[in-house]
């Protein structure tokens, strides 16, 4: 009897996983699943990501880029490593017809009421091993570009590094 742990952060993975199993259930006849659900992200997590958005904000900052700040890195990060959600326009009806009209009368201006807002994803909302994932990304984009992260051997993301490797 083989034992496989599979860390599913996206439904896409979740998708792969069930066809793996049920080509596994044909073969074998059956399968045993056991899973855990993940709290969201650490304090931990949260504090060595804002720690890592500072360090490549200083590194870049040293590099050409005297702009950087840990908040735009923060952007840079969850803009190429998360992306982006629509969220629906909040406003009672009386709001939403006078912005209609305003956009209407002058769209250059305006923006249409009816058209999707994009925010970046929120970090805060991700699960711990989504949250592991990202932050798995940004060490890789980091190291990637001469950028070396500080990672404290007593972190959350340093023991799931070991976990998974």
């Amino acid at each position: 009897m083989s034992r496989n742990v599979a860390h599913i952060c996206s439904r896409e993975e979740l998708v792969e996983l069930f066809k793996h199993l049920s080509m596994e259930v044909e073969e074998i006849g059956y399968v045993k699943i056991k899973w855990e659900l993940e709290d969201s992200r650490s304090l931990s997590q949260n504090a060595l990501f804002w720690k890592w958005c500072t360090e490549a904000a200083l590194w870049r900052r040293k590099n050409g880029n005297p702009t950087a700040e840990k908040q735009t890195m923060h952007d840079l990060f969850v803009h190429l490593f998360l992306g982006y959600e629509s969220k629906p326009l909040e406003v009672d009806r009386k709001e939403y017809s006078y912005l209609k009209r305003l956009h209407q009368a002058d769209p250059d201006h305006y923006a249409d009421p009816d058209v999707p807002r994009y925010e970046l994803k929120k970090t805060s909302e991700l699960p711990k091993n989504e949250m592991y994932h990202f932050m798995c990304q940004i060490d890789a984009w980091c190291h990637d570009k001469g950028c070396l992260l500080t990672i404290p051997d007593d972190s959350v993301y340093a023991e799931m590094k070991r976990k998974n490797q």
